[in-house]
């Protein structure tokens, strides 16, 4: 299992290496900090259907498999991503991460494209507010529901939205996320 890990982390850099840019730079641009120096996307999609990836689909394999292993281990993760109708092989197609040049992590922003079901995000979001109102409150920005995550034993929250149906922006800072939406 652990030789996979070379591999796989090689499979990573040459995928972001040699990725064209993605098809949506002007779509996801929006949402880049103005201030943002550092920006690293991840082709997943193009990734999985890369030739390096194909030539090692034992090893993607066993991927899926631990993912699922620790999905059958944890019954509340189970039922939150079967109401939410994700595949994370199949409906993530890149993460983006941008920052600033500073130490500050708040400053920075993920945004992953994907295909998501606004629906089904808001209803599981409200039901997992309901159950566990101390890891997750619901707020509003403008039209836009704000998640916030507070992951037990964690420090600082993490903030979240649909930007529409094809993006999901992830932020340690509110204000951050609030202005990503704004431009």
């Amino acid at each position: 299992m652990y030789a996979t890990r070379p591999v796989l982390a090689g499979v990573l850099v040459l995928g972001a290496l040699f990725s064209p840019a993605p098809a949506w730079a002007s779509e996801g641009d929006k949402y880049l900090p103005s201030d943002a120096e550092l920006i690293i996307t991840f082709n997943l999609r193009q990734l999985l259907a890369s030739e390096l990836v194909a030539s090692q689909k034992d090893k993607v394999d066993q991927m899926k498999g631990l993912l699922d292993f620790a999905l059958q281990n944890n019954e509340e993760a189970k039922k939150y991503l079967e109401a939410l109708g994700l595949d994370l092989f199949r409906d993530f197609h890149s993460i983006t991460v941008a920052t600033t040049a500073s130490i500050d992590p708040d400053k920075g922003v993920v945004i992953i494209e994907g295909k998501f079901n606004p629906e089904k995000f808001h209803r599981t979001a409200e039901q997992i507010a309901s159950e566990h109102g101390d890891i997750l409150k619901i707020t509003k920005s403008g039209a836009y529901k704000i998640w916030e995550v507070m992951p037990p034993g964690q420090p600082k929250a993490l903030y979240l939205t649909l930007a529409n149906p094809s993006f999901l922006l992830v932020t340690h800072s509110k204000d951050v996320l609030t202005t990503a939406l704004e431009q």
